[in-house]
């Protein structure tokens, strides 16, 4: 590059009008990369586990299915499209999880909908998991399949759901 041509970081830089931005003339190309790269992504502004979240992360998952597969068409070599054939299916894989929690969440009122938005993905599938093991009851004689901090509200969930309580308020 010569010493009289703007750099990229100038002209990205020029191109966001970075009025109310930090000066980053001063570092090295290396050191804003990292920035750079943060300004380009699709940032997640929900809180995982939300409905609102799952909606973002299901376009997310879209847009990847879509590109691997488009890979995989135009792949040279099997072993590429061999890999781009796994992230395709990882991406199918996440959108029916995403599914099976959001008809789970369809069936519940609005209280204990609130109730499972707060909880983690992790143990809203733990939930999901003891409910399609355990339509019924969870056997006594079993350890306790609910564990940690949210133990209260996954049983209460776990109640209603086989309660009929869970019923949709009427409008």
């Amino acid at each position: 590059m010569s010493a009289g041509a703007p750099s990229r970081l100038t002209a990205l830089l020029a191109l966001r009008g970075t009025s109310n931005e930090p000066d980053l003339s001063s570092l090295s190309w290396t050191d804003t990369q990292p920035r750079i790269r943060r300004m380009r992504s699709r940032r997640n502004p929900y809180r995982p586990g939300t409905a609102s979240y799952a909606r973002f992360r299901e376009a997310a998952l879209r847009r990847r299915a879509a590109l691997a597969r488009t890979t995989a068409a135009h792949a040279r070599t099997p072993e590429t499209r061999r890999r781009a054939q796994q992230r395709a299916s990882a991406a199918q894989r996440g959108l029916r999880a995403i599914e099976t929690r959001e008809e789970f969440r369809s069936e519940l009122n609005e209280h204990d909908r609130s109730t499972f938005d707060r909880l983690s993905i992790k143990r809203q599938n733990r939930l999901l998991e003891v409910a399609r093991v355990y339509p019924d009851s969870i056997p006594r004689d079993l350890p306790d399949p609910f564990y940690g901090p949210d133990r209260e509200a996954l049983w209460r969930l776990s109640y209603s759901t086989r309660a009929g309580i869970r019923l949709r308020a009427t409008a």
